[in-house]
């Protein structure tokens, strides 16, 4: 082939690829490096990978194991098998973002279900089940530790956070209504356990005032990431910051505070 020829395939070459919208063309390159994703998106929350962003998915993935822990202890406490751990720490993980990402799939279309994109947070939670499954009965024996203990409260409050946020900011940058906002903030952090518990046969903790405080400071943290975001002189990072700090300061704070959200007084109330 001549000069002239080549240079001609290469200049239609190069329109061609211009012509592939740009997502596919992320996903032509990811199909070559699969890290890379993960380097332009953030995994639960979606958007560009901003500093804030990137210590919100770390905690995301810290969080995920949390969650998913605490999903196996129960069940295993219930009885079910080495399956049935797995499927309930998954969905204690997971579910309350699966949720989230099928009802907001309605307004866009291009909105996958988030671990089908990152199999790494299922990956997490089968290795969380199985490390329960084996260490936790000896470690609670001879050690003597609690699901309550307060290292694991801290790590569930500080993986909490960052679900709201992520939560939150995913119908943000979706333009939905502001009261979505919230609710998606409040569905990711929380929804996934109140499956657990349904699935486990006991009272969803967040519904009752016999715990302490657990759903009312992802819905703190979602209120206030909207009021901030909602102001176009505060940056979206900033406005994340603060969010995560004050889910996080308030799930701390209500550990064995006996201050409860209103409710009737009943029989089960001593």
């Amino acid at each position: 082939i001549d000069r002239s020829r080549r240079g001609e395939i290469s200049r239609s070459s190069s329109l061609s690829r211009s012509m592939v919208p740009l997502n596919q063309q992320n996903n032509l390159l990811c199909g070559v490096a699969p890290s890379c994703l993960a380097v332009i998106h953030t995994l639960r929350g979606g958007g560009e990978m901003l500093p804030v962003d990137a210590f919100l998915n770390a905690v995301d993935l810290f969080g995920t194991g949390v969650f998913a822990f605490s999903g196996a202890l129960t069940a295993g406490k219930k009885g079910m098998d080495i399956m049935g751990m797995m499927i309930i720490a998954t969905i204690t993980a997971v579910g309350g973002g699966t949720v989230r990402d099928v009802l907001l799939g309605s307004i866009s279309s291009d909105l996958p279900v988030f671990w089908i994109g990152f199999p790494i947070y299922l990956e997490i939670c089968v290795v969380v089940s199985l490390l329960t499954y084996l260490l936790w009965p000896s470690l609670e024996e001879r050690f003597g530790w609690k699901d309550s203990a307060f290292p694991i409260c801290f790590s569930d409050a500080f993986g909490l956070a960052a679900f709201a946020v992520l939560g939150t900011k995913k119908a943000v940058d979706l333009q939905v209504a502001p009261i979505l906002w919230v609710v998606s903030g409040l569905m990711t952090a929380t929804f996934g356990g109140i499956t657990r518990d349904v699935l486990c046969l006991q009272r969803p903790r967040i519904m009752y005032p016999d715990r302490t405080m657990y759903a009312a400071p992802p819905v703190l943290g979602s209120i206030l990431y909207a009021l901030l975001t909602s102001s176009s002189t505060i940056p979206t990072q900033v406005a994340a910051c603060l969010s995560f700090i004050t889910t996080f300061s308030a799930r701390l704070w209500s550990f064995n505070n006996p201050r409860r959200l209103p409710h009737w007084k009943t029989g089960s109330d001593g």
